[in-house]
């Protein structure tokens, strides 16, 4: 998949936050090429946990992550989210999960996989947050305008609350 520049410019927001707090820990939900994981390591030493789906998407992760100068500090691991069981909260949880509901869907089962929510719902991206987010922790999430108020009610439902919208 393409890297796009929404994600460039989420990556170094997510850069920008952590580098304001001690943070130790940190899961990135559908790494993908592991753009995120690469971007929030950067000046930190923040340990990332980067999961993935997608077997294809987790070895370019991978090879990404291995060829670069903070492949000790990043783990990328090839397992949906609802058989992911980490054994410890995470101090910061960023995800640029699939976007679309109920929209044209592509012939490619990749694609979809990556930007339709047919393996990562915002409701089980929500619940996974709620139980696995520190007390003092930040969840970070990218998504489309017209999906904001949507999301906003989910969290609502699991005491998470909005601090800060980036349009």
């Amino acid at each position: 998949m393409k890297v796009c520049t929404d994600s460039c410019l989420f990556g170094a927001w997510i850069n920008s936050l952590i580098q304001k707090h001690p943070y130790k820990s940190a899961l990135d939900i559908g790494t993908g090429t592991g753009l995120l994981s690469l971007m929030a390591s950067q000046g930190n030493h923040l340990k990332i946990d980067a999961i993935e789906i997608e077997e294809n998407a987790t070895l370019q992760a991978k090879e990404n992550v291995s060829a670069s100068v903070w492949r000790n500090l990043i783990h990328v691991y090839h397992t949906p989210i609802q058989e992911f069981i980490p054994l410890k909260t995470y101090d910061v949880i960023f995800s640029n999960p699939p976007f679309f509901e109920n929209d044209l869907m592509s012939t490619n089962a990749e694609k979809n996989a990556a930007k339709h929510h047919t393996g990562l719902t915002l409701e089980v991206l929500a619940h996974f947050i709620s139980g696995h987010l520190s007390s003092q922790g930040i969840a970070m999430v990218l998504l489309p305008f017209h999906r904001l108020v949507y999301f906003e009610k989910i969290l609502l439902a699991k005491k998470l609350f909005i601090e800060e919208i980036i349009l």
